[in-house]
Protein backbone atom coordinates (compact mmCIF):
# COMPACT_ATOMS: atom_id res chain seq x y z
CA UNK A 1 0.00 0.00 0.00
CA UNK A 2 0.93 3.64 -0.75
CA UNK A 3 0.61 6.24 1.42
CA UNK A 4 0.06 9.97 1.99
CA UNK A 5 0.97 12.26 5.03
CA UNK A 6 0.12 15.55 5.02
CA UNK A 7 0.58 18.20 8.22
CA UNK A 8 -1.27 21.31 7.13
CA UNK A 9 -1.21 24.32 8.82
CA UNK A 10 -3.54 26.68 9.32
CA UNK A 11 -5.20 29.77 10.95
CA UNK A 12 -8.70 28.96 12.15
CA UNK A 13 -10.49 28.39 15.33
CA UNK A 14 -11.70 24.78 16.16
CA UNK A 15 -15.63 24.93 15.33
CA UNK A 16 -14.66 26.51 12.26
CA UNK A 17 -11.88 24.12 10.89
CA UNK A 18 -14.02 21.22 11.75
CA UNK A 19 -16.55 22.77 9.42
CA UNK A 20 -15.02 23.37 6.89
CA UNK A 21 -13.66 19.72 7.02
CA UNK A 22 -17.18 17.98 7.32
CA UNK A 23 -17.72 20.11 4.28
CA UNK A 24 -14.82 18.45 2.35
CA UNK A 25 -15.79 14.98 3.35
CA UNK A 26 -20.06 15.58 2.85
CA UNK A 27 -18.62 16.60 -1.07
CA UNK A 28 -16.43 13.46 -1.21
CA UNK A 29 -19.20 11.34 0.14
CA UNK A 30 -21.76 12.38 -2.24
CA UNK A 31 -19.45 12.67 -5.09
CA UNK A 32 -17.57 9.16 -4.58
CA UNK A 33 -19.54 7.58 -2.10
CA UNK A 34 -16.62 7.69 0.61
CA UNK A 35 -18.28 6.81 3.76
CA UNK A 36 -16.79 9.12 6.99
CA UNK A 37 -17.47 8.82 10.60
CA UNK A 38 -16.09 11.27 13.77
CA UNK A 39 -14.81 10.04 16.65
CA UNK A 40 -14.12 13.31 18.61
CA UNK A 41 -11.41 15.25 16.58
CA UNK A 42 -10.77 12.89 14.51
CA UNK A 43 -12.75 12.15 10.94
CA UNK A 44 -11.87 8.29 9.62
CA UNK A 45 -12.80 7.48 6.42
CA UNK A 46 -12.49 4.80 3.70
CA UNK A 47 -13.38 3.96 0.26
CA UNK A 48 -12.15 1.19 -1.90
CA UNK A 49 -9.42 -0.19 0.24
CA UNK A 50 -8.31 2.69 1.18
CA UNK A 51 -8.25 4.48 4.23
CA UNK A 52 -7.77 7.82 5.26
CA UNK A 53 -7.46 9.53 9.03
CA UNK A 54 -7.91 12.86 9.62
CA UNK A 55 -6.32 14.85 12.91
CA UNK A 56 -8.17 17.88 13.73
CA UNK A 57 -5.67 20.01 16.24
CA UNK A 58 -5.00 23.57 17.30
CA UNK A 59 -3.47 25.43 13.88
CA UNK A 60 -2.93 22.30 12.42
CA UNK A 61 -4.72 19.11 10.24
CA UNK A 62 -3.18 15.96 10.21
CA UNK A 63 -4.05 13.53 7.63
CA UNK A 64 -2.90 10.21 7.28
CA UNK A 65 -4.21 8.75 4.03
CA UNK A 66 -3.20 4.63 2.71
CA UNK A 67 -3.99 4.35 -0.71
CA UNK A 68 -5.17 1.04 -2.23
CA UNK A 69 -2.96 -0.93 -5.06
CA UNK A 70 -5.26 0.46 -7.42
CA UNK A 71 -5.11 4.26 -6.12
CA UNK A 72 -1.06 4.00 -5.76
CA UNK A 73 -0.49 5.25 -9.34
CA UNK A 74 -2.04 8.35 -8.56
CA UNK A 75 -0.58 9.00 -5.47
CA UNK A 76 1.43 12.47 -6.70
CA UNK A 77 -2.00 13.60 -8.28
CA UNK A 78 -3.82 12.95 -4.93
CA UNK A 79 -1.96 14.24 -2.74
CA UNK A 80 -1.44 17.35 -4.70
CA UNK A 81 -5.54 17.44 -5.21
CA UNK A 82 -5.47 17.48 -1.16
CA UNK A 83 -3.40 19.80 -0.52
CA UNK A 84 -5.22 21.97 -2.88
CA UNK A 85 -8.14 21.50 -1.63
CA UNK A 86 -7.18 22.36 2.07
CA UNK A 87 -5.45 25.27 0.67
CA UNK A 88 -8.74 26.55 -1.28
CA UNK A 89 -11.55 25.39 1.66
CA UNK A 90 -9.18 26.07 5.19
CA UNK A 91 -6.49 28.19 3.77
CA UNK A 92 -2.96 28.30 5.63
CA UNK A 93 -1.26 29.94 8.39
CA UNK A 94 -1.60 33.79 6.21
CA UNK A 95 -5.59 33.42 6.44
CA UNK A 96 -8.49 31.69 6.00
CA UNK A 97 -9.97 32.14 2.07
CA UNK A 98 -13.11 33.60 1.34
CA UNK A 99 -13.83 30.99 -0.56
CA UNK A 100 -14.70 27.77 0.07
CA UNK A 101 -15.87 25.49 -2.60
CA UNK A 102 -13.89 21.72 -2.72
CA UNK A 103 -12.09 21.55 -5.66
CA UNK A 104 -12.26 18.20 -7.96
CA UNK A 105 -10.03 15.08 -7.31
CA UNK A 106 -10.43 14.39 -10.62
CA UNK A 107 -8.62 17.20 -12.41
Amino acid sequence: MSSIHIKHRHCLKPGETRERVDRIARHLKSKYKVNYTWEGDRLRSKHKGSFAHVYLADGYIELKIQLAVLFAPLRGKIERAIRKNLRSVVGDEEGAPSKIKPVSYTH
